[in-house]
């Protein structure tokens, strides 16, 4: 965990319940799973002195680069994450079990529609991102840079299985 980074333990809130596609990490699972397979085969040829060492160091580093990132893929991909909007806050869920974000409505200033991807996620600007209670993925820094570039703190509702309009309205009735 990089200094600076918040850990809030929340419990989970009961509410409505939005999982998230796990199509796209099974993807980049999949992709992680054939980059080490191709490292190996480039590997294997320099071993077998069919290839350069500057093949088998680029198969060294692929196999190096994917390993490091394929568990951040196997917890969506198998476990699940979800969104969930309670009565007071809203909280990104990992395995049923985990809080990886937490903000409560009460700090939620405004919500639309996010228009740079069509529309398929909304963006949050919080009143205060500072307030103990918040975390999200990303931590501050992450609210800070989407919020230089946009003026929102948080991307919500990326690969949910609800489409972004009526997540926008389940969050109005809880904002409004």
């Amino acid at each position: 965990m990089s200094s600076g980074q918040k850990v809030i333990i929340s419990p989970i809130e009961s509410g409505q319940t939005f999982p998230m596609a796990r199509t796209g990490a099974l993807m980049a699972v999949a992709m992680y799973v054939i980059g080490i397979l191709v490292g190996l085969l480039f590997v294997a040829l320099w071993l077998a002195g069919a290839a350069e060492w500057g093949l088998g160091l680029a198969g060294v580093g692929a196999i190096l680069l994917c390993a490091y990132l394929l568990p951040e893929s196997l917890g969506p991909a198998f476990i699940g994450d979800s969104l969930i909007l309670g009565n007071d806050r809203f909280q990104y869920i990992r395995g049923g079990k985990h809080v990886l974000g937490n903000v409560t409505f009460a700090n939620v200033d405004e919500i639309i529609l996010n228009q740079m991807d069509g529309g398929n996620s909304l963006w949050v600007r919080l009143k205060d991102p500072e307030v103990d209670g918040v975390l999200w993925i990303g931590g501050p820094h992450s609210m800070n840079v989407i919020h230089s570039q946009c003026g929102y703190h948080l991307v919500v509702g990326k690969r949910l299985l609800t489409d972004a309009k009526t997540l926008e309205a389940e969050f109005q009735k809880r904002i409004a």
